[in-house]
């Protein structure tokens, strides 16, 4: 993050934990998916989701390992808990935008189901009366 500030809603990867001054790519904070439905020739629809996000190189603080984790060296037992808790609450957010967008895929899919199966009864109706 910015000027020493610990970003724990959006944690990177590195080979090996910093000493201190190394450039680590690290995430700028995201705006939201954009979605696109696009309904296609045969009535189906393609749902694209798209989400951006920009890495920017910065200068690593000093960081100790813990398990497999790299943590400030700084003591941050009382702003890291807080930040970790307000990271706790953006990765949820992003979490229910998630489970939203497959309700609503799921949704889409039961009622193309449902779609074609009222199809099909119209046709099996229709056959049915020009006998």
């Amino acid at each position: 993050g910015s000027s020493g500030e610990v970003r724990w809603d959006a944690p990177v990867c590195v080979e090996s934990c910093p000493r201190g001054g190394e450039q680590v790519l690290c995430p700028l904070p995201s705006s939201p998916p954009v979605e696109e439905n696009m309904t296609l020739a045969n009535g189906s629809v393609l749902m694209t989701v798209v989400s951006k996000q920009l890495l920017v190189p910065k200068a690593a603080g000093p960081t100790k390992q813990l398990q497999r984790l790299c943590l400030p060296a700084r003591s941050w037992a009382a702003d890291g808990a807080k930040q970790m808790a307000e990271g706790a609450k953006q990765m949820a957010g992003r979490l229910e935008s998630y489970v939203a967008t497959q309700r609503l895929a799921e949704r889409f899919a039961s009622g193309a189901s449902a779609l074609a199966s009222s199809a099909t009864m119209l046709t099996v109706v229709a056959a049915l009366a020009l006998l």
